[in-house]
């Protein structure tokens, strides 16, 4: 995933040995990929296609905004769901999704968006920066916990907000779709930091440490 927001998953035995003259076919281009590119970040629609025959067509600010893929994806072998993944692009949503040999599925998503104080157009950047902890193999202990920008964290120091979400266990939005749920929210206890791009949080030895844009690393634990 990348600029575009779209995954391609690529196979490390056969990778394709793509040149740019293989770029003038690109339906055969994207069969060298271990499965079709799907859209990762954001969902525009039924009437784009995360495989254009030309990809110019992908140049658009969907809902007035940048929905770039930054930070690493997050990959856990769950003992609820089997493999998964979570993403979090800018001006987006943390979106969980099961990950299988034929493609991924899309499972749920978090209300909360990245850098929304930001203006519109483009929106801010980066998205999240992102670590999981989880109890070894024990079911339902999986923990995503997540930093994210209010305002364009690419212009300005931007405050910071910390997040936690159960990696596992959903809610349901309104619209009966599944809701990645708030465990912990750095809001909601008035904490504050600035916020400090493409460093994640680390969980280590039961706590977790953030590191900010202030010159000092953040230790959470268990009260």
């Amino acid at each position: 995933a990348g600029k575009d927001g779209i995954l391609y998953a690529v196979d490390l035995a056969a990778m394709g040995q793509t040149k740019p003259a293989d770029l003038e076919q690109p339906a055969a281009n994207y069969a060298k990929l271990r499965f079709p590119p799907a859209f990762f970040t954001y969902y525009p629609g039924t009437q784009l296609s995360p495989e254009p025959q030309d990809i110019s067509t992908l140049n658009l600010l969907f809902a007035d905004r940048t929905h770039h893929q930054h930070a690493t994806p997050l990959f856990w072998d769950s003992p609820d769901h089997g493999p998964m993944l979570f993403c979090w692009g800018e001006n987006g949503n943390l979106r969980a999704w099961s990950l299988q040999a034929a493609g991924i599925t899309y499972l749920a998503c978090s209300a909360e968006v990245a850098s929304a104080q930001a203006a519109v157009p483009p929106g801010g950047m980066p998205g999240a920066m992102m670590c999981l902890g989880a109890n070894g193999t024990q079911k339902q202990s999986g923990v995503v916990w997540a930093c994210i920008p209010y305002l364009d964290a690419n212009r300005v120091v931007s405050p910071g907000r910390l997040l936690a979400y159960d990696a596992t266990q959903f809610a349901s939005f309104a619209d009966g779709s599944k809701q990645l749920r708030v465990l912990w929210d750095s809001q909601a206890w008035g904490l504050t930091f600035s916020f400090n791009k493409f460093n994640p949080p680390v969980v280590a030895g039961g706590k977790l440490y953030v590191p900010t844009y202030d010159g000092r690393v953040d230790v959470y634990g268990l009260a």
